[in-house]
């Protein structure tokens, strides 16, 4: 159990680092391929405003639209499996959720970058199935130099 969960904080630490580096390094002069609003079976978790010189638009987080809050939330303690979060919250292999869930497994989450009309200019599927935008403040300190 204890693998799992550092297997699933490392997957999330790489999930914020693939966010970071398509916005840093996303070649924004790609001829851009105009996709639908959202992917079948994809809903919009999460949209961040993103201003640059010559960009407007939205770093966007798409997740399996059969995720509830409460099944994220129990997702997010280290079950990647949307199954054994429904059992953890009462759900059983009765229920049609979990028989969704059993026909189809869970979708990877995606990221994507979409310009101010709606086109998108770049999109990663991740491993795991839930992704978040976290804001971070880099900062850089100059080394201090001493002279004697």
């Amino acid at each position: 159990m204890t693998h799992e969960v550092e297997r699933t904080s490392t997957r999330r630490h790489r999930a914020s680092w693939l966010a970071l580096c398509v916005l840093l390094m996303c070649p924004l002069s790609v001829n851009a391929a105009e996709l639908p609003l959202i992917a079948d079976g994809y809903q919009i978790f999460q949209s961040v405003p993103v201003r640059q010189p010559g960009l407007t638009g939205l770093l966007q987080i798409l997740e399996d639209e059969r995720l509830t809050p409460g099944l994220r939330q129990d997702m997010w303690r280290g079950f990647n499996d949307p199954k054994v979060s429904l059992g953890n919250l009462g759900v059983g292999p009765s229920d049609p959720a979990y028989g969704n869930f059993e026909r189809l497994p869970v979708r990877p989450a995606k990221i994507r970058l979409v310009d101010g009309d709606g086109v998108t200019l770049a999109l990663r599927t991740f491993d795991v199935p839930l992704a978040m935008i976290e804001a971070e403040t880099l900062q850089f300190t100059w080394p201090q130099t001493r002279f004697s």
